[in-house]
């Protein structure tokens, strides 16, 4: 299958998965929880790279599901324990995301790929878009 067919394929369900899991999440108020999973997603990017030592995208994917999986199970325990829906979202969002970021940080290998795609200087639109 070329690139083009795995991005339309890919894009579709994440689309369609998105679609159902966001309007349940709108119903219950927890609309946050899609972005604290979207950023804690990271951590299991990371920690999938570091146990493979590749760049494998089926490694990563089951890394990301374990860790978005691991943030809802982490904001609904809290949630029962009586913490606000909101304050729970915000305490594992931020916890999880940092540990992340600084497990992303020292990470020799992808200290490389992290400056290339985060560093604004070596973007290719970065002119453009500079005012």
């Amino acid at each position: 299958m070329s690139h083009g067919a795995w991005i339309v394929l890919t894009a579709s369900l994440v689309g369609i998965s998105c679609g159902i899991v966001g309007s349940f999440l709108i119903l219950r108020r927890m609309a946050m929880l899609s972005d604290a999973i979207s950023h804690t997603v990271l951590l299991g990017i990371v920690g999938a790279f570091l146990v493979t030592r590749t760049l494998d995208g089926v490694a990563m994917l089951i890394g990301a599901v374990i860790v978005g999986l691991f943030t809802a199970f982490l904001v609904q325990s809290l949630n029962n324990r009586g913490v606000q829906a909101d304050a729970a979202i915000g305490i594992v969002f931020t916890a999880l995301f940092a540990l992340g970021w600084s497990s992303f940080h020292f990470t020799p290998k992808t200290s490389t790929w992290m400056c290339n795609t985060s560093c604004t200087e070596k973007l290719p639109l970065s002119r453009s878009i500079q005012l």
